[in-house]
Order: C-alpha cells, then sequence, then structure tokens
C-alpha cells in the first residue's frame, strides 16, 4: 500500500500550503454529502430504523477491519480499535442470528492508507454526534457500544495532525484522495445491501 512518497522535508514546501486534511475535506465534499444523505434515512429512534444503520456499518466496517489495522499501525502505530467486533456485540443483542445473518461486502485493498484512515476514523466524529441524540439504543441502553464508544474521535484528532506535520507532505494525494472516495462508496454500497434486505 503507497503511504508516502519522497523524502520527509527539512520544512514544509510553502508556508501557505493547504494541509492534507483540508485537501481531503473539500475534494470529497460532494460525496460525503451524498453519503450522510443515504444514511438519513435510517430513522434511529426506532428499532428497525436504528438496527439497519447498525447493520449497514457492520458490512461496511467487517469488510475494511484489516486495513483499518494496517493504517494506523502504519501512521500512528497504534492499535486500531475493532469496530466489527463492537458492531457484531451490538447486533447479537438485536437480530436473529446477529451479524452472521448480514450480507458481505468485498472491497478491493485501498492505495493509501491516509485516505481509508481519514474517513473511517472521521467517520467517528458523526457517530459521536448520533451518540448525544436519542436514538433508539440510548433510550433503551441496549446495543449501543459502537455508537458509545469514544476512541476514533481521538484518533481523527491525531490523524489530523499527522497529516498537516513533516509526513502529511509525503502522502500522494492522488492516491489518498481515491482511497477516501472508495471508503465512501463502500459505505454507500454497504447501505444499499442492508436496505435491499426490506425488498
Amino acid at each position: 500500500m503507497t503511504l508516502l512518497v519522497d523524502t520527509v522535508p527539512q520544512e514544509s514546501n510553502s508556508a501557505s500550503q493547504r494541509g492534507l486534511r483540508a485537501f481531503l475535506k473539500t475534494k470529497t465534499a460532494e460525496t460525503h454529502d451524498t453519503l450522510d444523505n443515504i444514511f438519513a434515512g435510517f430513522c434511529l429512534d426506532e428499532e428497525k430504523g436504528y438496527q439497519d444503520f447498525l447493520s449497514a456499518h457492520y458490512v461496511a466496517w467487517s469488510a475494511m477491519s484489516p486495513y483499518w489495522v494496517d493504517a494506523l499501525a502504519n501512521t500512528l502505530e497504534i492499535q486500531a480499535p475493532d469496530y466489527s467486533a463492537l458492531l457484531a456485540a451490538d447486533l447479537e443483542d438485536m437480530r436473529d442470528g446477529g451479524a452472521e445473518a448480514l450480507p458481505t461486502l468485498s472491497v478491493k485493498q485501498p492505495l493509501s492508507d491516509a485516505g481509508l484512515a481519514y474517513v473511517l476514523a472521521g467517520s467517528r466524529l458523526g457517530i459521536g454526534a448520533i451518540a448525544r441524540r436519542p436514538t433508539w439504543g440510548n433510550l433503551n441502553r441496549c446495543a449501543n457500544r459502537f455508537i458509545s464508544d469514544s476512541q476514533g474521535i481521538d484518533i481523527f484528532r491525531r490523524l489530523t495532525a499527522y497529516f498537516d506535520g513533516p509526513h502529511g507532505h509525503l502522502i500522494d494525494r492522488d492516491m489518498a484522495l481515491q482511497s477516501a472516495h472508495d471508503c465512501f462508496d463502500a459505505f454507500a454500497a454497504a447501505a444499499y445491501l442492508v436496505k435491499d434486505l426490506k425488498k
């Protein structure tokens, strides 16, 4: 997996150069908005909608989990939280057969650790906002391990510092951007797979 190019510079190439996080945020804004609209279709204050929301995340996270582990090991040199395991435990509380009854998603290995890590860690910011809402899981104090976990927010902050520091200037931006888009697309595909189960 490609992460760095060239060598670490002694100084930033330009004082005015935008950091990688800002670059990815701008370039993926439309794709991000589209994905948010897809997931907004899950009614989180109802049991079925909440279950489907968790199911879609499980399908996506279980497919990308090995790459998530690699991405954090290669960037921050830390152990990645196992969000697919948290989701599986939540679904075991709710769904007959648990996560094993869900469809699987095939994803290709990302071109860049940075792009995948940006999307997956960044998704925890949105989950953190959801955790403060009256979701079915929060109201029933059930199946809310994935929603309530707060590790990802700190990881995203650390990644932001990494991206905007000296190493960030070495990351191939085109590859990072493509991997970020692929990651967003995987979440969208997972949501559609779960929605198709209702038909």
